[in-house]
């Protein structure tokens, strides 16, 4: 692991800061012991509120291990008059050493106006003297979710820990399973491995890699064979029973004997432990670590659909844009899109058809949860986003951003826009709305997103599709050309359906479902016209609800947004007519 400029960045100013996660924090202060004082001249010390006091931190090669001692008690326990003392004894200090100060920007964001004042003009100070002597260097780790104030950035830069490139985690993983005894030196990743462990930190990678060690029980079993060299090629034939937790027993085998039967061992155990389970394993340690930070890590499977031709369309353009043919042309990265639409009309569904059209996973990012955070962990989100790409990245609701307009609110929102305008990895970003008149313009700039999709109401043709697709799923007789409806009956349902979401149309059939289970037919069921009609009367659609509001959503956004369908010229579509009854020959 290493951090970019660092080493540049200490010499020049004298001090920096690095904010990490928690996680990372050990490894951290083993990277700056073994870097920066490899030749014994420079000591390092640790202070933070819970020592009370400096630590004497130091690599031991031998043992692989940071030793700490303490040196110096402080006699202040009150946070503000402890920093006091570390600013002096910093100062006092005469000798070459590195001076590290954990969570110093945390105690800054809750110290009183007069409090940061002085730590301010403390560190100012500090700073110039140890530009003087040329003997001492400071460190700030944060391991929290602040920054220093923007008045000390021009003397104390920040340095960013980066989350490892694909390479880098390919590296990582194969050390972690060659250490947890779940893969040996010659033996080959597949891709989908570093694919599933890309977003974590290294500390995170170890960790799940020991995880899925754990979780295979033949891990211990392995541990104690290859360590005692006790197996022969009979047992290489039993090592199926041996991976699910059995413990038969093995003669004693020569030494010589054994390391010839280790790879046998190894390739045995790989059929019990494939790497595609691996990689499940993986996979679900990083949902569960990505969901501690509000994220969401979806595979998206939403099947067949209907509707959204043109949003399909426009998909398989995007996808070409990704693919490596593009980028020896040259061509830009594509950006993402906003869909816009009243409630219920599947733009999240479209989102999730986004992500498996392109075949990456969806990475969900609610607003209200950017909204509730700090700039900086809005910031640590994104480059962990970024870390797992190509991926697509979900924005729900954007419509709260602009409800209320905070200074934090503001200042979120100015990251987000510079990270669409400047991020150049394949992150395709798609964030939906309700109201297109709640978007500021800066938001629809150039740069930012490449298409406004208008997802609406279903036509008369994808209202079609739309129940044939969910009633099959009860009744066979749904899946070939029209069903068991005529035409007629057709246009009777979807003339009653008019102005129905998509997630209607489901319950819909989902209700008239159960009402002929509860009226005691059984398997096959027979759903009938007068069943979904039924259902369609018990319903109160959005669009009755409040027509005012979706009417000015629709008409708002018409000329503005590209409709995600094309006009339907079906032999469902609905006719338009003159005041006069004159049939005027356009789609609806």
């Amino acid at each position: 692991m290493k951090i970019p400029e660092f080493g540049t960045l200490l010499e020049c100013y004298r001090a920096v800061s690095i904010g990490i996660p928690l996680i990372e924090r050990h490894n951290v202060l083993r990277w700056i012991c073994q870097s920066l004082t490899q030749d014994g001249v420079f000591l390092v010390y640790l202070w933070n509120l819970a020592s009370c006091g400096f630590q004497k931190i130091e690599w031991d090669g031998n043992s692989q291990t940071l030793e700490s001692s303490m040196v110096n008690v402080l006699e202040e326990r009150e946070p503000f008059s402890q920093v006091v003392e570390v600013f002096n004894f910093c100062e006092a200090y005469s000798g070459k050493a590195l001076f590290i100060l954990e969570d110093l920007p945390s105690l800054l964001d809750s110290a009183d106006s007069g409090q940061t004042i002085t730590i301010r003009t403390s560190l100012s100070n500090i700073l110039y003297n140890f530009g003087l002597s040329r003997d001492k260097f400071l460190i700030l780790l944060d391991t929290g979710e602040n920054e220093l104030p923007r008045i000390l950035n021009s003397i104390i830069p920040a340095a960013e820990f980066p989350f490892p490139e694909p390479k880098q985690v390919t590296a990582l993983l194969k050390t972690h399973l060659v250490e947890y005894g779940l893969a040996d030196e010659e033996t080959p990743l597949d891709d989908r491995l570093a694919r599933s462990i890309g977003g974590l930190t290294p500390e995170e990678i170890r960790m799940a890699v020991k995880l899925a060690a754990k979780k295979n029980k033949c891990a211990p079993i392995v541990s104690r064979l290859l360590s005692d060299g006790r197996f022969g090629k009979a047992d290489a034939s039993r090592s199926r029973s041996v991976a699910k937790g059995l413990s038969p027993a093995f003669s004693e085998r020569s030494q010589e004997r054994a390391k010839g039967e280790r790879k046998q061992f190894h390739i045995a155990l790989n059929k019990a432990q494939s790497q595609s389970d691996l990689a499940k394993q993986l996979i679900n340690y990083k949902i569960h670590r990505l969901k501690g930070f509000g994220l969401e890590f979806l595979k998206p499977d939403v099947g067949e659909f209907g509707g959204l031709d043109k949003l399909k369309q426009a998909l398989e353009w995007v996808k070409q844009d990704f693919s490596d043919q593009a980028r020896a042309y040259g061509i830009p990265l594509p950006k993402g899109w906003l869909l816009i639409g009243p409630p219920g009309t599947g733009k999240t569904f479209a989102a999730k058809v986004c992500a498996q059209t392109l075949g990456f996973p969806l990475i969900s990012m609610g607003v209200d949860l950017v909204i509730g955070s700090s700039p900086t962990h809005l910031k640590r989100l994104l480059h962990r986003v970024e870390a797992a790409s190509p991926c697509v990245l979900f924005l729900d609701e954007l419509d709260k951003f602009f409800d209320s307009q905070t200074n934090n609110t503001k200042q979120i929102l100015g990251i987000l826009l510079t990270w669409l305008q400047e991020k150049t990895t394949p992150t395709f970003v798609i964030g939906t709305l309700n109201r297109l008149d709640a978007l500021p313009p800066e938001l629809t700039r150039a740069g930012r997103f490449d298409k406004l999709f208008y997802v609406g109401f279903p036509k008369e043709i994808e209202r079609f599709e739309i129940f044939k697709l969910h009633a099959s799923r009860f009744d066979p007789r749904y899946r070939e050309g029209n069903g068991p409806l005529t035409e007629k009956q057709w246009r009777r349902l979807l003339s009653a359906t008019r102005k129905c979401t998509g997630a209607e149309i489901r319950a819909i059939v989902e209700s008239a479902v159960q009402r002929v289970f509860h009226q005691g037919q059984r398997t096959p069921f027979k759903i009938e016209l007068e069943n979904l009609l039924q259902q369609r009367e018990a319903m109160t659609p959005l669009y009755s609800q409040d027509t005012e509001r979706v009417l000015a959503m629709e008409n708002r956004a018409e000329g503005v947004c590209k409709p995600s369908s094309s006009p339907d010229k079906s032999i469902f579509a609905r006719e338009i007519t003159t005041l006069w009854g004159e049939r005027l020959n356009v789609g609806s």
